[in-house]
């Protein structure tokens, strides 16, 4: 009887470096798809869920290209603390009676509320551009949707979604006091300048729209301090985001992307035999896809 040696060839395997890209390969094409189904057939909830999936799954990747052995950054206790202190100090100066102060109803404000009550309805086409200097639907029909969630689009209900996004301002723009500034009052006391600039106060007691710009501008900025000292690809593509809102909402916001070029280019000047140029350029691709 003869034994015959079967000798089994092992299955070609996959590098890891594929298996790594593929959520960005995944989240572009569906990206890509999202957009040429929204050119050729028009709008549909599809369409937008797909978008918003494919920004999901390419920031996955992104986060997938993370270093596993690089340490989270933990925030102190007393960072929190100063932020809430800031809320509980501004909080009644942006909040308290607003459908009164100030008296009279600026025209923009029942315009907008007009718009959001329209825009908030299903079937909009979120991608589209309203009638009000040409600005992007989606910014009125998250305002609206909102408005109706707390307590429904009226005066004193706008005017407290936007009272509450100068608050967010000036919690962030502590956070990036913070991080450009060594000592935590010298960032507090810059914050407190923030929030009793009577531009944002008084703009933030009215139903419009103005502080989701310049509060997405803060967020990117910070970010992009954060993302160049810990070289976080993750940091970067949350920069390219927050800076690419910011531009939908206000288009002077793209001094943002401006800023994050630069400071990247003279990051590869100054730095060079600090930094890789394959992590630069890793940093730059990230935020580039945000």
């Amino acid at each position: 009887m003869q034994i015959r040696q079967v000798i089994r060839t092992p299955l070609p395997t996959i590098p890891s470096e594929y298996w790594l890209a593929s959520p960005l390969i995944l989240g572009f094409v569906g990206w890509i798809a999202a957009l040429g189904t929204y050119k050729i057939a028009g709008y549909r909830w599809e369409v937008a869920a797909v978008w918003a999936a494919s920004i999901a799954v390419f920031g996955w990747g992104i986060w997938r290209l993370e270093p596993r052995n690089q340490v989270r950054a933990r925030i102190p206790s007393r960072d929190v603390l100063l932020v809430l202190l800031l809320l509980s100090i501004f909080g009644p100066l942006y909040l308290v009676d607003l459908y009164s102060l100030p008296f009279p109803v600026h025209n923009d404000e029942v315009e907008l509320m007009r718009l959001e009550i329209q825009l908030s309805r299903p079937g909009v086409d979120l991608f589209g551009i309203s009638q009000y200097l040409s600005m992007p639907v989606f910014l009125f029909s998250s305002f609206g949707w909102v408005g109706r969630a707390i307590g429904g689009i009226e005066l004193s209900t706008m005017r407290s979604v936007h009272a509450g996004l100068g608050l967010l301002t000036i919690a962030v723009s502590y956070v990036l006091f913070r991080l450009s500034a060594p000592q935590r009052m010298v960032a507090f006391g810059a914050a407190v300048m923030v929030g009793v600039n009577h531009s944002l106060w008084m703009l933030s007691r009215m139903a419009l729209w103005d502080n989701s710009a310049l509060l997405f501008e803060l967020i990117a900025l910070a970010f992009l301090i954060q993302g160049l000292r810990t070289r976080s690809p993750l940091i970067a593509f949350i920069v390219g985001v927050a800076a690419r809102i910011g531009f939908y909402l206000y288009l002077p916001a793209r001094v943002t992307v401006i800023l994050w070029v630069l400071m990247l280019a003279c990051l590869g000047l100054i730095s060079r035999r600090k930094i890789e140029v394959r992590r630069l350029l890793v940093l730059t691709a990230a935020s580039v896809g945000g």
